[in-house]
């Protein structure tokens, strides 16, 4: 419940200076706001697929010197 009341507040707080800011600023923080968003449900697409095991996570090894 913590969470959800933080959130909320940020959100609030986004808009609330969203309100203040002109139109440019306005333009560049929804931009930032929407890439962060796409970003987000990448990651959750990819952990969700990850967690149900359809696809595998990438592990790059290095290559031992001693060989």
């Amino acid at each position: 419940m913590l969470v959800l009341a933080a959130g909320g507040l940020g959100r609030w707080a986004e808009v609330r200076s969203l309100r203040r800011a002109d139109e440019y600023q306005r333009l560049l923080q929804l931009q930032a706001l929407a890439v962060g968003l796409a970003v987000r449900v990448l990651l959750l697409v990819a952990g969700l697929l990850a967690a149900a095991q359809l696809v595998e996570p990438q592990q790059r090894h290095v290559a031992q010197l001693g060989r």
